[in-house]
C-alpha cells in the first residue's frame, strides 16, 4: 500500500473503530492505529497531516478518560 493511502487507512480507521460509542470488539485500539499514523507521516515528511492526527490522538485520549 502506497505511504499515504496506508496514513488515511490508519487515520480513518482510529476514528471509526476506536473513537465510536459503538466501537467494534475485535478491534484492538485506536492507540496503535494512531502510532502507526505518526510514523508515517515522520517517514514521508507528510507535515500536512500533523492537525488532523493531533486532533483524533486528542479524541482518543478524551475518550479513554471517559468512564
Amino acid at each position: 500500500m502506497v505511504g499515504w493511502m496506508a496514513l488515511l487507512k490508519d487515520l480513518h480507521r482510529a476514528r471509526l473503530f476506536g473513537l465510536s460509542k459503538h466501537r467494534r470488539s475485535d478491534y484492538p485500539s485506536p492507540q496503535v492505529d494512531l502510532a502507526a499514523a505518526r510514523r508515517l507521516i515522520e517517514k514521508h515528511g507528510y507535515g500536512r497531516r500533523n492537525e488532523e492526527l493531533e486532533d483524533a490522538e486528542a479524541a482518543a485520549r478524551a475518550v479513554s478518560d471517559t468512564p
